[in-house]
């Protein structure tokens, strides 16, 4: 009886290694459809496995991704759209090659669009000619040479002192680097203001100043501690 026990339960353990080793592969092999506060995604297969972007206190953006098993690949592309339609190349780097599948990592700076706003995605051109997207981010090129708007501490904590604004101002929004607004507060003819901020996670911010039509008439990047 121990015997039969003994070797009921190694079948048992090695159906579940079976089992689990055949949905693993069923996963890596899956294209997944992903959804932003953009709007519904093309579809990205999962050898990308991350694709962010890091604001600067500067204005520029960095770019991340990371990508699995790049023997398929020749060239990465980074490409930049105004409308989310029509893309233009910005930027292009050689895949770093192993002899493994594992995951390699990718950083561009990107500081030529101060002053703008865009949407940026990898593409990556493959051995047989095809092409493949990582998901879209918006970016934010908010360069201080065009922010009028002064706010301080930056890092800022829980109070947000924000001075010289605009006298068209109606509202000053704060936005996440995902695009998803965190915070607004109505003003009227008012230079200068305080924000309480306690309840924003460290990281950094887009704050925007908008006159009545809705329009941006001042902004600046800020960093939550």
């Amino acid at each position: 009886m121990k015997n039969f026990t003994s070797t009921l339960f190694c079948m048992t353990a090695a159906a579940l290694i079976f089992i689990s080793t055949n949905l693993t592969g069923q996963i890596k092999s899956e294209k997944i459809n992903l959804t932003t506060s953009n709007g519904p995604e093309p579809t990205m297969s999962t050898s990308w496995a991350t694709m962010k972007i890091a604001p600067m206190l500067d204005g520029s953006n960095v770019v991340r991704w990371s990508y699995i098993d790049v023997q398929d690949v020749e060239m990465f592309t980074v490409q930049m759209s105004k409308n989310n339609q029509v893309y233009s190349d910005v930027k292009s780097i050689e895949p770093i090659k192993k002899s493994e599948q594992i995951i390699t990592n990718y950083e561009v700076l990107l500081n030529e669009f101060k002053g703008e706003q865009a949407f940026i995605r990898i593409q990556a051109l493959l051995t047989d000619g095809t092409t493949t997207n990582s998901i879209v981010r918006k970016a934010y090129f908010f360069g201080h040479d065009n922010q009028e708007v002064e706010t301080w501490p930056n890092p800022v904590g829980f109070e947000l002192n924000v001075a010289n604004i605009d006298p068209s101002a109606q509202q000053i929004i704060i936005y996440n680097t995902s695009g998803y607004r965190e915070m607004t507060q109505s003003i009227r003819n008012i230079s200068e203001t305080t924000l309480y901020l306690p309840k924003l996670r460290p990281g950094y911010y887009h704050l925007m100043v908008l006159d009545s039509a809705g329009e941006v008439v001042q902004k600046r990047m800020i960093l939550k501690q």
